[in-house]
């Protein structure tokens, strides 16, 4: 793989980037990375089952392939302030704990953090949120959901399961 890209890709710190600043592949030992501010774009599955706890994105990352940290140990995750979709899959049965929406999302694709079973139970969304699509938060143990104004659709199963008689659950939907 890397022999015959190897005039097109160079690694750096367990990240391998390419000629126009493409994440494709992150295989480094370090557990805490910080991706170089001239990246601007990760590729689909660029982290997968990668034994990372935290990423740094920077904000010049604009591009966001699917699945990027599906199956990864990642706890922490900083997203750019000025990101607009969270991708497909993109957290997918991670092990995210920590992390916070920018404002600046708009949308939420599939499956987005499905499966993120130890996220936090209070998920809260910035106040451009319009669109919520199927399964993205489906199997995470979520209490309440403060949805904003903004929103416009929200998928029927976009948080669906798991439900236990226990487990309280509320949705706030903030008004103008």
């Amino acid at each position: 793989f890397m022999e015959k890209f190897s005039n097109q890709i160079k690694k750096e710190d367990g990240m391998y980037i390419s000629n126009d600043n493409v994440l494709v592949k992150y295989d480094g030992k370090a557990k805490n990375v910080v991706i170089p501010s001239y990246a601007k774009e990760i590729a689909d599955n660029a982290f997968y089952t990668a034994n990372v706890e935290s990423v740094d994105i920077p904000d010049s990352v604009t591009k966001f392939g699917k699945n990027i940290f599906e199956l990864s140990s990642i706890v922490k995750v900083n997203l750019p302030k000025n990101m607009k979709t969270i991708s497909e899959a993109m957290f997918k049965n991670c092990s995210l704990v920590d992390v916070k929406i920018p404002d600046s999302v708009e949308i939420i694709e599939n499956e987005a953090f499905s499966g993120c079973s130890k996220i936090d139970v209070n998920i809260a969304f910035g106040q451009n949120m319009k669109v919520i699509k199927s399964k993205a938060f489906s199997n995470v143990p979520w209490e309440k959901i403060t949805v904003p104004a903004s929103i416009v659709r929200i998928d029927e199963d976009a948080f669906e399961g798991p439900y236990e008689e226990s487990m309280k659950k509320s949705v706030v939907i903030e008004s103008n």
